[in-house]
């Protein structure tokens, strides 16, 4: 049944259909998208391992180029496990779990309050 003038369905049992759906669609690509950056991932540390196993340049100027490189390399590495690790933490609150990090907040924020 609509509502007159809105549009808007009455019928509770539609709208619940409709969020399970969102929720599963978004639990879906979430998955989809973490694994995508897992991928990436473990490509971007091969290209680590390759960088810190070759030669160094005899150059100093490029050898504090090559060592900037590798670290930059290792920091995209690092934000590529910690966006895995938001996606993942994403699907736990959708599943209904409550992450680690929220606790943490709320109890560094009643320390604060203390």
């Amino acid at each position: 049944m609509e509502n007159e003038g809105t549009g808007v369905s009455q019928d509770p049992g539609v709208e619940e259909v409709a969020e399970r759906d969102f929720k599963k669609a978004t639990e879906e690509t979430s998955v989809r998208l973490r694994n995508d950056i897992k991928d990436i991932a473990k490509k971007v540390q091969l290209l680590s391992k390759a960088l810190k196993a070759s030669p160094m340049s005899r150059d100093e100027d490029r050898r504090d180029l090559d060592g900037e490189m590798i670290a930059n390399v290792i920091l995209a590495y690092r934000h590529l496990e910690d966006a895995s690790m938001r996606l993942g933490k994403m699907i736990q609150a959708s599943q209904g779990g409550v992450s680690i990090y929220d606790k943490t907040i709320e109890n560094e924020s009643s320390a604060v309050g203390s």
